[in-house]
């Protein structure tokens, strides 16, 4: 008895580990984290600017909702199994959506980069909640929490990333055009969507005193 009941404790273990696998397998492919980003840049270049922007705001939102509902309020208890993955997984999508992002020549292509960079960094806070325990702190406290993290750079993503999509809107319109190159005299030819774009990129970089900037110091502090 007592074998054949280490034996059904080793396969529920197993079988629980695999649905964490592939609990994260989707979770990565719906807030495309690497190695699961391979759609976003092709659908992000190809669809509807609007849609673009809904894809990499309230998607990828709803995507981050249901992971830290699903694995840190309904499996808390497993997170021995899925810490470590999504550490190692946060610390890869940053790099590489950073990286590839330099590469691009349509700015669709270089904004669905940046959200896939953005991804690993929400997910950073995510990974810090368990090591605290799931609660929301008040902001006026100072206090570094995983979940004050995740949810004041989602707030700052969410609004800088539509803007910037607005502009990208704004421009495609009047020129029918969305290569980074055509944007060279943007500052002369229309200097508000010139700054406005550029305040919001310098956001989506972290560069101070902008909101991404104080995402990143609560993850980061989080973390």
């Amino acid at each position: 008895q007592i074998v054949s009941g280490q034996g059904a404790i080793e396969g529920a273990r197993a079988l629980g580990f695999t649905a964490i696998v592939l609990l994260i397998v989707g979770f990565g492919f719906k807030t495309s984290l690497v190695p699961f980003h391979q759609w976003a840049p092709d659908t992000y270049e190809g669809a509807p600017t609007p849609i673009t922007g809904f894809l990499s705001t309230a998607s990828k939102a709803a995507g981050f909702a249901l992971m830290i509902r699903t694995l840190i309020v309904a499996l808390p208890s497993l997170s021995v199994d899925w810490l470590t993955v999504l550490a190692g997984i946060s610390m890869i999508t940053i790099l590489f959506g950073n990286l590839v992002a330099l590469r691009q020549s349509n700015i669709k292509r270089l904004l669905a980069y940046s959200s896939i960079a953005q991804a690993g960094y929400i997910l950073m806070g995510l990974v810090c909640v368990p090591q605290v325990g799931f609660q929301i702190l008040p902001f006026s406290d100072f206090q570094f929490n995983g979940i004050n993290g995740v949810l004041i750079y989602l707030f700052g993503y969410i609004f800088t990333n539509l803007g910037a999509f607005a502009v990208v809107i704004a421009i495609e319109n009047r020129t029918g055009k969305v290569e980074i190159k055509d944007y060279a005299g943007l500052i002369y030819r229309s200097p508000w969507l010139a700054s406005l774009l550029l305040i919001f990129l310098l956001s989506l970089t972290g560069i101070p005193p902008t909101l991404g900037f104080w995402g990143k110091y609560f993850v980061f502090g989080a973390a």
